[in-house]
């Protein structure tokens, strides 16, 4: 294989850096959209293929990382007021057991909280989340079978294999569980109730948008209603000023910018709607409340 370009030397040795830092070669590889049977015999330098369009999608995954690192923005978890809440409700609901329903309008970062949660508990923990398209007894069986080994098989046999995997103080967190149907809760719900049944605990928390319990409550399911335990709710009109500081720590001293966003995310928008607003701004180079502002102007349906 011939000799790799400073460019092309740079790619591969960040790619070394990943994957020492991530779960396997594998993990890694999927992350950037390389072939681990591919990147293995270019590090080895016997792959036979064209070298350099492989590269070439080491070099854009890592240009394009460094370029948004420039931003100096990260959108991560950040341990606002609400999520930290969130992460209480969460480790309370593992320690009591049984049902909990953490609502919260959109964009008010009950997903970080929940994966933050998990990161800082995660041999304790299963974390899966719903969508349409993932909201059946069966698929949410094979989610939570898939984090536990389980292999697929029959529903009954799933459902027993996963009640052998589970232990005593663990949680399962649901996210996006305003998709689930009544009798998906239902289902899932029984696997508290055989804990409950051994004098251990299991905690299921359900997390999504207010619907959630609505639904149970609309669904017919009496038995669901009664075994909820905590029921927390979490608005956007809940965010505070420190809140913006800390997400937002480049403007966290111009009280004028910290005021507006703050009206930004108590919007529907919620805090995802502030972030990107605030990447707007940043991309414009003007990051001042004026600036915020002519951004605000620009994002449809935006009332403040």
């Amino acid at each position: 294989m011939k000799e790799l370009s400073a460019k092309q030397q740079w790619a591969m040795e960040k790619m070394a850096e990943l994957c020492a830092s991530s779960e396997s070669q594998e993990e890694a590889c999927k992350q950037v959209g390389i072939s681990s049977g591919v990147y293995t015999p270019i590090k080895k330098g016997t792959y036979t293929g064209n070298v350099d369009n492989q590269l070439k999608k080491l070099i854009e995954y890592f240009e394009n990382k460094e370029a948004a690192s420039e931003l100096n923005f990260s959108s991560g978890y950040k341990n606002t007021s609400i999520s930290t809440q969130i992460c209480k409700a969460l480790k309370l609901c593992q320690l009591k057991g049984g049902m909990t329903i953490i609502s919260g309008d959109a964009g008010i970062g009950k997903t970080k909280a929940c994966r933050h949660f998990y990161e800082e508990n995660s041999r304790s923990t299963i974390l899966i989340e719903a969508n349409t398209y993932l909201k059946s007894q069966r698929t949410i069986l094979e989610l939570i079978g898939e984090q536990l080994g389980v292999a697929l098989t029959s529903s009954a046999k799933m459902w027993q294999h996963i009640t052998a995997k589970l232990s005593d103080g663990m949680i399962i967190i649901i996210d996006e569980a305003q998709h689930l149907t009544g009798s998906t809760i239902d289902g899932v719900r029984s696997f508290c109730d055989v804990f409950n049944e051994r004098g251990q605990t299991l905690g299921l928390a359900l997390v999504g948008n207010p619907s959630i319990y609505q639904k149970i409550q609309k669904a017919g399911f009496e038995q669901l209603d009664n075994r909820v335990k905590n029921d927390f709710q979490f608005g956007v009109k809940k965010l505070k000023a420190s809140d913006i500081q800390l997400i937002f720590p480049q403007i966290a001293n111009d009280k004028a910018s910290v005021e507006f966003m703050l009206r930004v995310a108590q919007t529907k928008q919620g805090l995802r709607g502030a972030e990107n607003l605030f990447l707007n701004a940043l991309d414009a180079e003007d990051i001042s409340c004026r600036g915020l502002a002519n951004e605000a102007k620009k994002i449809s349906g935006l009332v403040i």
